[in-house]
């Protein structure tokens, strides 16, 4: 494990600032749901964990985040009703990236589930008015 010089972590803790400025202190979703949502599922809180493991002297592939509330029960029978802001939430960020085979997937939902919920969420404009 090689050690990081006083420049190297400067630059890690400045990136770290970089995402909180430009992402998370204008983030509606961190405001809504408060820290619960950040440390459940947001990429950005993740990018940064990563970051403040190399600080901590971790290879940033060994830190494992906590997987979300959303994709822990995978062997189980498929959620049905109502979806709870966490799953709200990682849909609405994941609907760009991940096909709605991927998202019912993890969000062990039915595909049909989960292209309804994006597709009501899409009609009111995204998360925001969603609950």
């Amino acid at each position: 494990m090689n050690k990081l010089d006083k420049h190297e972590k400067r630059h890690i803790r400045l990136q770290i600032c970089e995402l909180l400025d430009s992402h998370c202190h204008t983030c509606p979703e961190r405001i809504k749901y408060r820290s619960t949502v950040c440390l459940q599922v947001c990429p950005v809180s993740q990018e940064m964990r990563q970051l403040a493991a190399l600080l901590e002297g971790d290879s940033p592939a060994d830190p494992q985040p906590r997987e979300p509330v959303v994709e822990q029960a995978q062997n189980t029978q498929k959620r049905k009703g109502r979806w709870s802001a966490e799953e709200v939430f990682y849909l609405w960020h994941h609907r760009k990236v991940l096909t709605i085979d991927e998202l019912a997937n993890r969000l062990n939902r039915e595909p049909k589930a989960v292209y309804e919920k994006l597709k009501q969420l899409l009609q009111k404009g995204g998360i925001s008015d969603a609950g």
